[in-house]
Formats: structure tokens, C-alpha cells, sequence
């Protein structure tokens, strides 16, 4: 009898393991599921997560520009959040960075939820960045925006809006022209 005691006690411990490879989940053998791999609960957990990451399930909201970018453009409505979940990326897309010798010339993206931005680090092109640049690769003129994990939290109903600041001298050489924000919402279930 306490034999039997020892192996099940030693069975429950290594079904209390939550070490990768080594955990309970991995011990618990499953039937097939028609679309995943695996055979265990933690095989199958892992390809249903891989599955769904996959499949980019993210409401994209966007607006663009076309032509010369002259002014900022204040507290724009972009959407309505259908369900809950986070915003985890904002990009700031623009045609031609324009040129303005030694003066500023620069445009700077900011997502707000209900009036509160998104924001660490607003996402921000200048005119020494290539034609054509986006704000999630980094390089020159490029700033990447950072967002925070405390403020990108929708609920279903949320109001989204965006604004374009430009900051420019009075006429610049050549104007900075076609700009694209484009703000991704993750439902609840991916964030």
C-alpha cells in the first residue's frame, strides 16, 4: 500500500511541474484534434496559440493622406473598438520625408484612446529619413514608437482617434506628402 501512495504522490508532483518540457501538460497525453499537432495538452495548447497568432486576427484601422502635408492634423476619428483587447502597434507611413536645408521639417503620430494617447514614445519621421519610410524599422530620421502597455487597453465601444503633428518652417524646399497611420487592435483572446 505505501507503494502505491509513494507513485501516486510522485504522479501528482510531476503533474504539478510547470518547468518547459517538463511540465504536467506535457504528460498528459490527448486524442487528435482535427487542425492541431501534438499529442499531449501542451502540444496541442501550442499549436492552437501558433494557430491563432497566424491567422493576425487584428482589427487594422487606417487613414492616409495624399498630397503635400501643409498643417497638423488634430484629434481625427480613426474607429470604434468592436471588442475588447489592446492596441499593440501604431505605424506612421510617409510617401516623401521632404527636404528644408538646415530648418526642422518632421511629422509625429499620436493614437489616442478616449482622449489618453498610447504613447511612450510617439512614432516620428523627419526629412532625413528615406522616401518611403514607416516607423517600425528603425534607421535614420526614423523614431520607433513605443507603446504603453498601460495605456493601449480598449474596451469594446472605445473611441480611437489619431493626430499628425507637423513641425515645419513656412515654406519648405519640398513638403513632406502622403502620409499613412495605420493603428492595429488585438482582440482580448491574442493580448
Amino acid at each position: 500500500m505505501a507503494g502505491i501512495l509513494y507513485r501516486a504522490r510522485t504522479l501528482l508532483a510531476s503533474l504539478a511541474v510547470t518547468t518547459d518540457s517538463a511540465s504536467g501538460a506535457d504528460k498528459i497525453g490527448s486524442t487528435a484534434i482535427v487542425g492541431l499537432s501534438g499529442t499531449t495538452v501542451q502540444s496541442q495548447l501550442e499549436s492552437l496559440v501558433t494557430k491563432l497568432q497566424a491567422q493576425d486576427d487584428c482589427e487594422r484601422l487606417q487613414a492616409a493622406t495624399s498630397g503635400d502635408i501643409t498643417a497638423s492634423v488634430t484629434a481625427t476619428f480613426l474607429g470604434i473598438a468592436l471588442q475588447a483587447g489592446t492596441i499593440p502597434r501604431a505605424v506612421l507611413y510617409v510617401g516623401n520625408t521632404g527636404t528644408d536645408a538646415s530648418n526642422a521639417l518632421n511629422l509625429e503620430l499620436d493614437v489616442l484612446i478616449n482622449t489618453v494617447s498610447i504613447f511612450t514614445t510617439k512614432p516620428k519621421l523627419d526629412k532625413t529619413a528615406a522616401d518611403g519610410a514607416r516607423t517600425n524599422v528603425a534607421g535614420t530620421g526614423v523614431t520607433v514608437g513605443v507603446v504603453n502597455a498601460a495605456a493601449n487597453i480598449v474596451a469594446a465601444g472605445d473611441i480611437i482617434t489619431y493626430t499628425l503633428t507637423l513641425v515645419r518652417t513656412a515654406s519648405p524646399s519640398d513638403e513632406m506628402d502622403t502620409a499613412k497611420a495605420e493603428v492595429q487592435l488585438a482582440n482580448a483572446l491574442l493580448a
